[in-house]
């Protein structure tokens, strides 16, 4: 790869509203900690803004610099918090901004100085009809779309899926894959396959999948632990006299990588994760992934019966076979392969590449003068208008409710008449 002279490429601020440093957890959270991390000991000087609704926070620990702004709880008050974010803007003179589905970021692209590379990350992403957060945040990302200068996917699919619902020119969309800070385990001895599920009792992490891969496994000679990791709800109640399955609930961080590197196999029957990360942190320490077809990077990460399985449509049949063939093997060759995957492309080193490709240059944006008019939220109305509502009860249920009756088409006429 070609290399970048980042001599006039200094300052980088990433915004976030969530960060795993100071307590908010989540993938985006770790996805911005790691992100700034990986850029630091690049020698980047990186600033993070967090914005939200709560009392002040501050890192734990980190190597980055850092600013919090706090959300009003009325929206006739946005305005002031906007304004001090643009006036931190100006005085951070930052070269690059990475924006992490924070609205008011959104907002300000038209203002901001045409000289700033600008890069919205695309967290989420639905297809059609829009029935919860994630599509929102979808929206979130490429609001505002003729000020940004490229949106990063985490998959292939969104790049072309998103380029075409949203009707905005492929070639400001790209993928860049989600990345770990790999950290080595200590594997110890054991004598039976052992198989990991990290979803909790979500149905949209595969809870009702995995709960019937294990229904199954329980019927069976084989010799084996299942280890479930986050709440398992009900799930818990059919397995808990079998000591064949172990229930670990939440686990910090620490110990579910312990409890991950020891693993075998890990199912990811999810029907909803762009990356997924732990798709990524499986790989990384050689665990054998067993996965949903779903649009998301798993079809870019996986080549079925090499590095890991795809499983069409979640047959259970079919994740058991697998389970089954496993166990009866040898499996260092897809484990050793799983490894050289992350290894080849998904490591901090490379996720921090492909963004500096995006760093070469900017694409001509338009720039307006900075003014209520110009400020541009993510809503189809005025936000002054609002006083007794607080910003992010609206974002996150009323437009919420509007996606269930809307049709792309009629987003696509409310984004059209807004950019204008």
């Amino acid at each position: 790869m070609e290399s970048l002279d980042r001599s006039n490429i200094k300052k980088i601020l990433l915004t976030t509203t969530g960060l795993s440093s100071v307590g908010q957890g989540g993938g985006i959270s770790s996805y911005v900690h790691d992100l700034a991390t990986n850029f630091v000991n690049k020698g980047y000087k990186v600033t993070v803004y967090l914005v939200r609704q709560s009392e002040p926070v501050f890192p734990t620990a980190s190597v980055y610099d850092y600013s919090f702004f706090q959300i009003p709880n009325k929206r006739c008050d946005e305005s002031v918090l906007v304004s001090e974010i643009y006036k931190s803007i100006l005085a951070l003179n930052p070269d690059v901004i990475i924006n992490n589905d924070v609205s008011y970021i959104a907002g300000l692209w038209p203002v901001l100085d045409t000289k700033i590379i600008r890069i919205s990350v695309m967290h989420g992403f639905k297809e059609g009809f829009t029935w919860s957060n994630f599509g929102i945040q979808g929206k979130m990302a490429i609001y505002n779309w003729k000020y940004i200068d490229y949106i990063v996917c985490q998959n292939e699919a969104m790049v072309a899926d998103a380029s075409k619902k949203y009707h905005i020119p492929e070639q400001k969309f790209c993928c860049i894959h989600q990345t770990v800070n790999f950290v080595p385990v200590q594997k110890l001895e054991k004598s039976s396959f052992s198989i990991l599920f990290a979803g909790g009792a979500s149905y949209s992490k595969g809870a009702d999948i995995a709960y019937n891969v294990a229904k199954e496994l329980k019927n069976t000679s084989l010799n084996f632990e299942f280890h479930w990791c986050l709440p398992a709800g009900k799930y818990k109640k059919y397995f808990e006299s079998d000591r064949r399955f172990v229930f670990h609930g939440a686990l910090s961080r620490e110990s579910f990588l312990q409890t991950l590197g020891n693993s075998d196999c890990i199912l990811i029957p999810t029907r909803m994760d762009t990356g997924p990360l732990l798709l990524v942190e499986a790989l990384a320490q050689g665990v054998i992934p067993l996965c949903n077809d779903v649009k998301s990077a798993i079809p870019d990460l996986i080549k079925s019966g090499k590095n890991g399985f795809i499983v069409k449509k979640n047959r259970v049949r079919e994740y058991l076979r697998i389970i089954e063939d496993l166990s009866k093997k040898n499996i260092v060759s897809i484990s050793d392969l799983a490894k050289e995957s992350y290894q080849k492309t998904l490591t901090p080193e490379c996720q921090v590449l492909s963004f500096e490709q995006l760093f070469r240059k900017n694409t001509s944006l338009m720039q307006r003068s900075f003014s209520s008019q110009n400020v541009v939220h993510f809503h189809l109305y005025n936000t002054a208008l609002y006083h007794k509502v607080s910003y992010v009860r609206i974002l996150n249920k009323v437009i919420n409710a509007f996606e269930i009756v809307m049709t792309d088409r009629l987003y696509k006429n409310c984004f059209k008449y807004l950019l204008k």
